[in-house]
C-alpha cells in the first residue's frame, strides 16, 4: 500500500489527484507545520488495519 503525506496548503491545492490515490489503495497522511495531524485511507480499511464493516 503507498503512504503519501500531504500539508493542509497541498491538500487543498491537489484533493482531487490525492483522492484518486486514495481510491486506488494508497493512504495519505495529513500533516499542520510537518506534524501528522490526520489520515484519509480508503474505505474498508481502519487505522489500525482492521476491516470496517458499516459506516453510520
Amino acid at each position: 500500500m503507498t503512504q503519501l503525506t500531504a500539508g493542509v496548503r497541498e491538500l487543498k491545492e491537489q484533493l482531487s489527484n490525492y483522492i484518486r490515490q486514495v481510491e486506488a489503495g494508497a493512504t495519505v497522511t495529513i500533516t499542520v507545520h510537518r506534524k501528522p495531524v490526520g489520515r484519509i485511507v480508503p474505505i474498508g480499511i481502519s487505522h489500525k488495519g482492521t476491516k470496517i464493516t458499516k459506516i453510520c
